[in-house]
């Protein structure tokens, strides 16, 4: 059987993404009866994610999927520790047959120096990063769009250079081409392009602003996420589809909770699955995702492709637009399981 690990941050870092933490209960409500371990950095640790996957990599017995839903803007990670070092790490999780898997942030593009910041780890060619969509507030046709937080862009630091993910050239190259990237002057062009894909980050968009008896919406008093749970009045009802965010239980209280934090364990949870298949039928797990990923073709119907919305929510500009195909806010799109499933078992036959 294919065992997942979620990965939560040390509380203190002050630069961490901290979400709440839905990665063990969703990795387990997609991937059921799959083992799951959780693994809490000690708060006192100066490099966490060093410090987590050379234990993981140690561990004979580790997991053949990591979620791991925390980050930090990447020009942080490369002045402080180096972003090479680490990527030796991911490089080895992929040798091993490992898979793993990144929330690409809450930040949307980031913005440091005017200039697009994406967070790493995600950035770094050697995982899978995981962007956010929502379907937007009093949508008629429950059309998904990219989710304004969904954190996308390019990779800055030379060791995250596309050189190092041919798979997704054509793709990235296709896009920054087009009008939908904007302004090359905002971003390293050269760099590896996240994410990867993307998954639910919110399932109603709030209205920011707009409180009291007369407004739309409101935020949820319940709720430390502002960027997606809201609580509708009287005037506006919606129908129960219309719930905000993850479903959790954390100490003993119902929790919402949403951002990519919450889309990446999902990821996983199908990853988790597609192992199962795999193993079951006497094949390797499905190890570095990317290649894979990247060779799927409209045919193989694994993605809703998501072509609306922009990644603006912490931009120095407009952001990315997402468009038909890779983009850099929703990278290849939304799983569809039955595509990528079959797709799965055929690559190994081939």
């Amino acid at each position: 059987t294919t065992t997942t690990t979620s990965t939560t941050p040390p509380l203190h870092r002050s630069t961490a993404h901290r979400p709440r933490r839905p990665q063990p209960e969703w990795v387990m409500a997609i991937a059921q009866n799959v083992k799951s371990v959780v693994i809490q950095i000690p708060a006192t640790a100066a490099t966490p994610f060093l410090d987590w996957s050379i234990a993981a990599l140690n561990d004979n017995n580790t997991a053949e999927v990591h979620s791991v839903s925390w980050g930090t803007p990447e020009y942080e990670y490369d002045d402080e520790v180096g972003v090479d070092r680490l990527n030796t790490e991911l490089v080895k999780f992929g040798v091993r047959g490992v898979s793993t898997l990144f929330a690409s942030g809450d930040d949307g593009t980031g913005c440091y120096g005017a200039k697009y910041m994406p967070n790493y780890p995600a950035s770094s060619p050697y995982t899978t990063a995981v962007g956010g969509v929502y379907i937007p507030l009093f949508s008629e046709d429950l059309a998904i769009e990219a989710d304004e937080i969904s954190g996308g862009g390019f990779a800055v630091a030379p060791g995250n250079n596309r050189t190092q993910a041919p798979w997704q050239e054509d793709v990235v190259s296709a896009y920054q081409r087009s009008v939908a990237s904007g302004s090359s002057k905002l971003y390293t062009a050269s760099g590896r392009g996240l994410p990867d894909v993307a998954g639910e980050s919110c399932s109603i968009k709030s209205v920011r602003g707009v409180e009291g008896n007369h407004g739309a919406a409101f935020w949820s008093q319940h709720s430390e996420s502002a960027s997606c749970n809201v609580t509708l009045n009287h005037l506006h009802p919606l129908p129960p589809a219309f719930d905000s965010a993850y479903n959790i239980i954390q100490n003993g209280e119902n929790q919402k909770v949403d951002g990519t934090s919450a889309a990446c364990p999902v990821w996983a949870g199908i990853v988790a699955l597609l192992n199962d298949q795999r193993m079951a039928a006497g094949l390797p797990t499905m190890g570095f995702m990317n290649p894979f990923l990247y060779s799927l073709t409209d045919e193989d119907a694994a993605f809703t492709d998501i072509t609306t919305g922009a990644n603006n929510v912490e931009s120095c500009g407009p952001g990315f637009y997402a468009t038909a195909g890779w983009d850099a806010a929703t990278g290849l799109g939304t799983p569809l399981f039955g595509g990528l499933q079959t797709a799965a078992m055929a690559s190994a036959a081939n």
